[in-house]
């Protein structure tokens, strides 16, 4: 009797001792990604990441993940010494889900103004709703400072396509037309930024249900993709700007901020972020019985991640999708495929690789910066450097060199490939004072698969941030004096 008695004691303290701690480990979900200067533009280290029951520094590569807790609602929040702050408002994750984020912020545009983040008030939409038609959205912006502008994208993570935009508005209405895009899981994603360029950013996810019975057939299978990546050795900022210099010294009639790609459309770089660094652009043709396009890109041409679904067609007939991912490193390869959709499904899509090249540098030699006596016909000559290792020999390298009297007219503009040095093909004057530079240096290199898909690679050289905003040189321009003898050899 005594056992049995004993045994129900027993029994009692251990129920009593777990009756004291009732709560069980909470469930987890993971935010990660990276902390960029502008959307798209370089990671910023050091970065200060906080939220509920965290706060972190991302790494050397702008990276930070986080673990926390499922089902609660919180507003993730980043900032670092000289920039604004952003906020990534009502983040609830479920249950082992993973939210990867690419979360912009730009210098302060007034060090006496706030630097609290806005916050979105988004009517129409709700998580979790169930979105079919035209779903129409109603976004007020309500912050310390005005908002200046307002995106609103609907499955996309990349900066385009954007569904509206909004400028100097601190509202903004929209609607979208979700019959374009596959039914299944979704997300409305928008991001503002107020007067002083402090960011907010909301993700919406919703399930896209709409009656898509007409589809009878699948889209065309798509047979090949075209792939172009622009590799700037400096910030897009700075290389427009130099450009645009260069052109109004020299008296070109065209666009600065246009350049021309291997398949005859044109880069705008006012679109592009101002500080990226790597541009790439995946192109193609539109088949037959499609309503979009699923965009996907792989790191290893094993493993592909979703980025975009276009259903967009733009000017030229093609459809397009630009990527400028902090995830985009020079040299190292990245995959693209694009996906055909209907209300049936998928069809078969494309793929195909592209390598952004290696930046690369210059530097002046001859004649040295300050030089006298300079023959009338003098050779120039520099030298390429690579930093991060050198360029495949399939790549080409050209050279555009200027040269000035004094510092107004221009005397030449020379295009040399392949080869660190020209020689003048026509006497300069007699006691002169010149200055010459490498205005614009550039390489290239295509390719082509047998099923028609292409990969145009391309890299500008310059300078970096605090050397003279950038240029085609490292250390030019240089100035020189033409000796006072005719060259009569």
């Amino acid at each position: 009797m005594k056992k049995y008695v004993l045994l129900i004691l027993t029994l009692l303290l251990f129920s009593a001792l777990v009756g004291c701690n009732p709560d069980p480990i909470p469930s987890m979900a993971t935010v990660s990604g990276y902390v960029t200067f502008t959307t798209g533009g370089p990671v910023l280290p050091k970065a200060l990441v906080t939220g509920k029951g965290f706060s972190v520094l991302t790494d050397e590569e702008g990276y930070f993940e986080v673990g926390v807790q499922a089902d609660e609602q919180f507003d993730l929040f980043v900032e670092k010494d000289g920039y604004s702050k952003a906020r990534v408002q009502d983040i609830c994750l479920a249950k082992d889900e993973d939210l990867e984020l690419e979360i912009p912020i730009r210098e302060v545009f007034h060090p006496d103004w706030s630097t609290v983040p806005p916050r979105l008030i988004i009517e129409g939409v709700e998580r979790g709703d169930v979105v079919k038609g035209d779903l129409e959205i109603d976004i007020t912006v309500d912050g310390d400072r005005d908002a200046y502008l307002l995106y609103v994208y609907f499955c996309a993570s990349t900066r385009t396509p954007v569904e509206f935009v909004e400028v100097g508005a601190n509202e903004g209405t929209g609607t979208i037309d979700t019959t374009l895009f596959p039914n299944g899981k979704g997300f409305v994603r928008v991001i503002a930024y107020d007067e002083n360029e402090n960011a907010v950013i909301a993700i919406i996810p919703v399930i896209i249900d709409n009656d898509l019975a007409a589809s009878n057939e699948l889209p065309e299978d798509l047979d090949s993709i075209i792939l172009s990546s622009t590799t700037f050795g400096m910030t897009v900022g700075f290389y427009s700007k130099q450009r645009a210099e260069i052109f109004s010294r020299m008296g070109f009639q065209e666009d600065p901020y246009l350049f021309e790609l291997h398949d005859g459309s044109e880069l705008d770089l006012r679109v592009v972020p101002s500080n990226t660094t790597v541009y790439n652009t995946i192109t193609w043709v539109p088949v037959e019985n499609a309503t979009g396009y699923n965009v996907y890109r792989s790191l290893d041409g094993v493993n592909y991640k979703w980025i975009a679904t276009q259903t967009q067609v733009g000017q030229y007939g093609t459809c397009s999708a630009d990527d400028f991912s902090p995830v985009l490193t020079p040299g190292e390869a990245i995959y693209y495929r694009v996906v055909p959709y209907n209300g049936k499904g998928e069809s078969t899509g494309a793929e195909y690789p592209i390598t952004p090249l290696l930046p690369f540098n210059l530097m002046l030699l001859e004649p040295a910066d300050g030089a006298v006596d300079v023959p009338l016909r003098p050779t120039f000559k520099w030298e390429t450097t690579f930093p991060h290792g050198p360029i495949d020999e399939s790549v080409t390298i050209t050279y555009g060199n200027w040269i000035w009297e004094g510092t107004n007219e221009n005397i030449l503009w020379d295009i040399t490939e392949n080869d660190e040095q020209f020689t003048l093909g026509f006497d300069l004057e007699p006691g002169t004072v010149y200055t010459w530079d490498i205005a614009s240096a550039w390489a290239w290199t295509y390719f082509e698969s047998e099923e028609g898909s292409s990969a145009y690679a391309m890299v500008y050289a310059g300078k970096g941030p605090g050397i003279n905003d950038g240029g085609g040189s490292m250390n030019g321009e240089f100035t020189f004096t033409t000796t006072l003898e005719p060259d009569c050899g």
